[in-house]
């Protein structure tokens, strides 16, 4: 019913976007917003919306109240639990006692 009113026109944009961000909650976990981008896509694929992303989101500061959760959490792990490693594959010249110079491959690995 939603895309609906929204191609023939019967709803307003503000109408569309109430009825969005009330779906949208529904099937959020507590204290999740809405996802803003995904705003965009939805009234982009009933092809009656043809603005930006900054006017949605100029639209969401004053309309929809913001999420109280960080989108993302840092997840701290006890020192050595993790590891970062680099990798290295390079040409070294050696050379010899007795002068001759031989071109080595040299593959190195760092473990910190």
């Amino acid at each position: 019913m939603l895309r609906r009113g929204l191609r023939t026109g019967r709803l307003q944009l503000a109408e569309v976007i109430d009825h969005w961000q009330a779906d949208q909650i529904e099937r959020l976990p507590a204290g999740r917003s809405p996802n803003l981008h995904s705003l965009l896509v939805f009234l982009v694929d009933d092809d009656a919306f043809s603005g930006a992303y900054k006017s949605v989101r100029k639209f969401a500061r004053d309309r929809l109240p913001a999420g109280s959760k960080r989108p993302l959490r840092r997840i701290e792990t006890p020192p050595a639990a993790q590891v970062q490693s680099d990798w290295l594959e390079t040409n070294i010249s050696l050379t010899g006692s007795d002068g001759v110079v031989e071109l080595v491959k040299l593959d190195g690995f760092v473990m910190a």
